[in-house]
């Protein structure tokens, strides 16, 4: 099965969105749930049960207007079975972009004006909020051991412990000494435990799962320009690849 959700153009809200599932091999529609004016801001996350997570947008049915960001949990046949306000602080600025990272006994953790940890009956563990004024648009990573990685704007890469919200350890990631460089892509996290974070000045770093700093890797030193906007990714013999907003 393969699912996706629908969204507006910008400053187009009035038209109904969906959350669909269709057939893999026919392409075929097999449900869809209706959303109102609500509009899906993430890739959804799939869990062992085939139940699905994904991130809304919801809006007020009459002007449009954003009223908040919440995270949904359905039913694998396409039945809502509860939601969540990752946004009651009522940030404006792209709350909910964050993928749902689901962990090994079934909690789920995404960003929104902080950092939620919630259980599969839609019950907060924990949440995490630093000093910083923006939202977490990029999604959490978990590492073997279950410690929760992130990074944003102006957000070290910070390594959080799952079972209570505690930070183990952060780390700035920036050119300048003891400030953080903005961040459009999630963490990955090699077959070591080797975090990897490319950052939007071009900066390519690996980090130990301490928190150490290893190395970094700047484009410009290949000769390229441009910034990264996508997460790296990393093959079975350990290669990482990366994409630039400049093909």
């Amino acid at each position: 099965i393969v699912y996706f959700g629908t969204s507006a153009l910008p400053d187009i809200h009035k038209k109904s969105q969906y959350f669909v599932a269709l057939d893999a091999e026919t392409g075929k529609e097999v449900w869809r749930l209706q959303l109102g004016i609500n509009e899906v801001r993430s890739a959804p996350a799939i869990s062992s049960d085939n139940s699905i997570y994904f991130t809304v947008e919801t809006r007020d049915p009459l002007n449009g207007t954003i009223q908040g960001d919440e995270l949904w949990h359905i039913s694998g046949d396409g039945h809502l079975i509860w939601k969540y306000d990752i946004n009651p602080s009522k940030l404006t600025s792209e709350v909910g972009l964050s993928i749902p990272t689901i962990g090994s006994d079934g909690t789920i953790y995404v960003g929104g004006d902080k950092l939620y940890a919630i259980d599969k009956d839609g019950a907060l563990r924990w949440s995490f909020s630093g000093q910083w004024p923006e939202a977490i648009r990029n999604a959490p990573v978990i590492g073997k051991d279950g410690t929760i990685y992130f990074v944003y704007h102006n957000i070290p890469l910070t390594a959080i412990n799952p079972n209570d919200g505690s930070v183990k350890w952060a780390l700035h990631l920036g050119v300048a000494p003891g400030e953080d460089d903005h961040c459009f892509s999630s963490p990955a996290i090699g077959a070591d435990g080797t975090i990897y974070v490319a950052t939007q000045p071009g900066i390519l770093y690996a980090v130990s799962n301490s928190g150490q700093l290893l190395w970094t890797f700047d484009i410009a030193s290949a000769g390229f320009t441009g910034a990264f906007r996508s997460s790296p990714s990393i093959d079975s013999n350990g290669s990482i690849y990366f994409g630039l907003n400049i093909g």
